[in-house]
């Protein structure tokens, strides 16, 4: 309690020197009390007491497991993905429940020109660094202020979201440890309705703003939003970043998409938007994503982590594929080839500034790949400390192992204009070897490819049009009737069919529950619309229906 007093005091001081010095100490000690949530990442890690719910409380680095996908994975609202701070420890896990773990942790990094004082500047930052697992970023949004969210109020609105934690109105499911609702809804017009505008002031996420509704891609859905603003995040280069003109002022939207489904279930999408808050135009920017592929098994044999080898896919160069696979000689069994792809980099004009004519635009209207690097466990540094650098050189390297090995991709140059957002995605991917195990070559990976390729086919043919939407996640939908309906409803399931009803009212009130039933009663029920979320033979699939009386 102390500390946190203390903090407080300091947070206010006007003597930005003095705040520098004194916070950066005290920082420390609360990163391993009270920043980071150190209990078991489940639903509920952490609880209080909140009238008759159980409510998760928030630490100010949230990180989340998601809950549904084959691909066990770590979020955080920090932008650090498929990283876990607890060694030995689920951060990437393939497939759920297994000790097979892939990645230890990743993030996007950004480098842009920035002009400032009549010189011209070549600044970078990133959300994962491979070196010591820390990032550039904080959470929150920038107008809230440059420096970290300590309370409760400040900090809530920016945990970890997950869609299975709301109705399809946006609503916050009964006993769920959300105070506010989805983040993010269909705009009035075309803009921004496939992927969702971020509405940051919660006291807007409702059908009166937006009457078109929250927005939800897959069978699990993760947001989190964070910027790059504190210095503190900077280790130690604060002066020196200073005088060169930063901070960058970039605010950052992250969009996970997972899966449950027979056709997408070993795959992710991860969307970021980068949004330049400023006056200021950057030039010749670059993004790329960087990972520590640790393909090992969980407190395994230590020499797991340094027999991993990686290669660019190059069959197929405009698939912009990187793939790691392990020597098999630590310990690890039935590993599957893992891939890392730049699914969708900034679109731009003929003078190089991205275009926002359209939410999604394809391969041809984007930036190509600038590299693709792979380096080992000691080379980290020289990477970090020249990010636009790492950036922005031409080399794609054919393959790199067996050794502990780190993968960067990047696209680029791009111009960044004052307010305007670079789009950029990421997908990963899980294919089983043709063969006993992993040998490296492009037929034994035949498998992982087809993955990539139904990925691409879903985000550029089908515009991420999923079963979430259209209701067909299973070979047949699942049908509500009669509605409006009176006594009872019925469903149109067989006695084969495994199927968990949970149904609540317009207000997110959990009401009734059923397994197994083709009927169910209603009588007990007032008048009103109802929300129906079903797993149906291991599909997930939400609906609605009206009661009459």
């Amino acid at each position: 309690m102390e500390i946190k007093i203390t903090l407080a005091v300091i947070i206010w001081d006007n003597n930005m020197k003095k705040f520098y010095i004194i916070t950066t100490a005290i920082f420390l000690i609360l990163c391993s009390a009270e920043l980071y949530s150190k209990a078991p990442l489940k639903k509920y890690p952490v609880t209080e007491s909140k009238g008759q719910s159980t409510q998760r409380i928030i630490p100010t680095f949230d990180s989340r497991e998601n809950t549904l996908s084959p691909i066990q994975c770590i979020n955080s609202n920090d932008g650090k993905n498929l990283h876990n701070e607890t060694k030995d420890s689920v951060s990437c896990t393939w497939p759920r429940g297994s000790v097979n773990s892939y990645v230890y942790g990743a993030g996007v990094w950004f480098g842009a020109k920035k002009t400032y004082n009549g010189t011209d500047y070549q600044l970078g930052e990133y959300m994962y660094n491979p070196s010591d697992g820390m990032t550039n970023m904080v959470p929150g949004i920038i107008k809230d202020g440059d420096y970290m969210l300590r309370t409760i109020k400040e900090k809530k609105p920016y945990q970890v979201y997950l869609s299975t934690e709301v109705l399809p109105t946006g609503l916050p499911v009964d006993d769920n440890e959300l105070d506010f609702n989805w983040a993010l809804w269909k705009p009035s017009g075309a803009s921004g309705s496939r992927f969702g505008t971020y509405e940051s002031d919660i006291k807007s996420r409702n059908t009166t703003k937006y009457p078109k509704g929250p927005v939800f891609i897959s069978n699990e859905d993760i947001f989190a939003v964070y910027k790059d603003t504190d210095s503190l995040r900077f280790n130690g280069r604060q002066d020196s970043l200073l005088a060169m003109g930063w901070p960058l002022r970039m605010q950052w939207e992250e969009r996970m998409y997972t899966f449950t489904d027979s056709v997408y279930k070993n795959m992710m999408i991860i969307l970021f938007y980068g949004i330049n808050t400023t006056t200021n135009t950057y030039k010749d920017c670059y993004l790329g994503y960087c990972a520590d592929t640790d393909l090992k098994v969980i407190k395994g044999d230590t020499l797991s982590v340094k027999n991993d080898n990686v290669r660019f896919y190059n069959a197929e160069d405009s698939l912009n594929l990187a793939v790691a696979w392990t020597d098999y000689n630590g310990g690890e069994k039935d590993f599957a080839y893992l891939g890392i792809s730049l699914l969708m980099t900034p679109a731009i004009d003929s003078k190089s500034n991205v275009r926002k004519d359209r939410e999604l635009f394809f391969p041809e209207d984007q930036v190509p790949l600038s590299n693709a690097k792979f380096f080992a466990l000691g080379e980290d540094d020289k990477f970090i400390k020249d990010i636009y650098g790492s950036l922005s050189q031409t080399v794609i390297e054919p393959k790199r192992g067996p050794d502990d090995i780190r993968l960067l991709l990047s696209a680029g140059p791009f111009n960044l204009a004052a307010g305007d957002t670079a789009k950029f995605a990421v997908m990963i991917n899980f294919g089983k070897p043709v063969g006993a195990q992993c040998d490296g070559t492009d037929a034994d990976m035949k498998n992982l490819i087809a993955e990539v390729k139904k990925g691409r086919k879903l985000f550029y043919e089908q515009k991420l049009k999923t079963d979430v939407e259209t209701e067909t996640a299973t070979d047949k939908t699942l049908k509500v009737y009669p509605n409006p309906a009176n006594d009872f409803i019925d469903l149109n399931i067989e006695k084969s069919d495994k199927c968990i009803i949970e149904i609540y009212n317009s207000m997110g009130v959990h009401v009734l529950s059923s397994t197994n039933q083709k009927r169910i009663a209603i009588g007990t029920l007032s008048s009103g619309i109802y929300y129906l979320r079903a797993s149906l033979n291991d599909e997930y699939i939400n609906t609605s229906f009206t009661i009459v009386r």
